[in-house]
Parts: C-alpha cells; structure tokens; sequence
C-alpha cells in the first residue's frame, strides 16, 4: 500500500493487562489525532519518502511529545493504518518518561494542538462533532462543582453533579 506513510498497532499493557485499541483506518486515525496520539510509536513504520519529499522530521521543541507532533505534521501529506493486532507490550511503570514528564508531556500536548488544529480546522471541527467532550470544575481537585458534557449539539451543564441547570439540543445559525 504505497499510499499509507505511517503504520502502528494496538497496545498491550502487560502489568494491568489491558489492551488499548488504537483507530485503524486513516480517516478515523485522522480524525482522532484532533484528540491525542492514536499512533503507538514504538510500534510505528514511517515510509522514509514521505518525510524527505515533504522535509520534516522530529522536531525537538516538541519533546516529550515529539512523536504526536511528527504525526500531525504528516496528516496532509499521507495515509495512516493501524494494524488490527497487538505488536507492542508496554510495560507501565513509575519510572517510564510519560509518567516521569507527564506535565512537560500535557503542555507539548497543548502547544501541537494549537498549532495543527487551526491548520486542520476542517478535521478538527469534525472531530468535536463526533466526539463527546467533558469539562469538569472540582472544589480542591475532589468535589464537582460544575461539570459541562457535549456531545455533537447536546449541550449539559450540572451544578454539584446531580443538579442539571442546562439543557441545550440544538444550535442557532445566525447570519450577519
């Protein structure tokens, strides 16, 4: 499949025994990379053609999380596959860079989002209409103050979790 420049796998994490099942075809890969990393790097093929041609490469600015912003970097330039098995064990432990630079890893997160989701607006705003987003407000990080749950054009908003103040089930076109 010369077309598909990127292949990765689903993950087994062998402490917990839990399997995470990645998206596998391109346009759900695509899709959910508007939301996180869905391509399992230690398990990833790049075709090399596909970087030189377009001149990118990891870009150290973005790391701990320089290997989601090589796969952003790529959405307009090639396809995505993941293969429907599990080629990668992951041992999770204390010890590992995502939890030892878990805040440096959120804030990349954060800054490659800003960057590819304006330059994907498209995708991104398929993205938020397909996915279900949640907002939750803690009072010392434990109790739920507010929380908001969107999902396509369902709006909810509760007050201390159980007091729903809001209901909103469709959006308002307005011309100017």
């Amino acid at each position: 499949h010369k077309d598909i420049g990127v292949v990765g796998s689903h993950v087994k994490f062998m402490i917990k025994n839990k399997l995470l099942k990645n998206p596998i075809n391109d346009a759900e890969i695509r899709l959910a990379l508007m939301g996180g990393c869905v391509i399992t790097h230690p398990s990833s093929m790049i075709r090399k053609s596909v970087l030189i041609e377009n001149n990118i490469r990891y870009e150290e600015v973005f790391s701990p999380a320089e290997d989601y912003a090589l796969w952003c970097r790529l959405i307009p330039f090639t396809k995505f596959h993941n293969l429907d098995e599990v080629l990668f064990h992951y041992r999770d432990h204390a010890e590992n860079t995502s939890h030892k630079q878990e805040d440096k890893m959120w804030q990349k997160t954060l800054e490659i989002w800003s960057l590819f989701r304006a330059k994907e607006d498209i995708l991104y705003n398929t993205f938020l209409l397909k996915t279900t987003q949640k907002i939750d407000i803690r009072l010392f990080g434990l109790i739920p103050i507010i929380s908001i749950t969107k999902y396509k054009n369902r709006m909810k908003i509760y007050f201390m979790g159980i007091l729903l103040l809001k209901f909103r089930t469709r959006l308002v076109y307005q011309e100017r």
